[in-house]
């Protein structure tokens, strides 16, 4: 996930990571895991694996399963459209 830092806290990270999950579900998938590879300017993203209920494995590494994932709940405020069928 990319994402400007005027964004961030805004929920806009939230509803992304709600329709990944969504979607992998859809499709079997059973474990999620990411690498945060820090940056000069991504320190706000640094928390959000966690966040979302996945476990930190080793130094920016998180990994967990999809059913244990933290609900999270994309705003109704925020919309996802996707423009090919997935």
């Amino acid at each position: 996930m990319c994402s400007s830092d005027l964004v961030i806290g805004r929920k806009v990270e939230d509803a992304f990571f709600s329709y990944i999950v969504t979607l992998l579900k859809k499709k079997g998938v059973d474990k999620l895991s990411f690498e945060f590879i820090p940056g000069k300017r991504n320190h706000l993203c640094k928390d959000l694996g966690s966040r979302w209920g996945l476990k930190e494995v080793s130094e920016d590494q998180y990994e967990g399963s999809i059913e244990k994932l933290v609900n999270i709940a994309s705003p109704s405020f925020i919309s996802i459209e996707t423009l090919a069928h997935i």
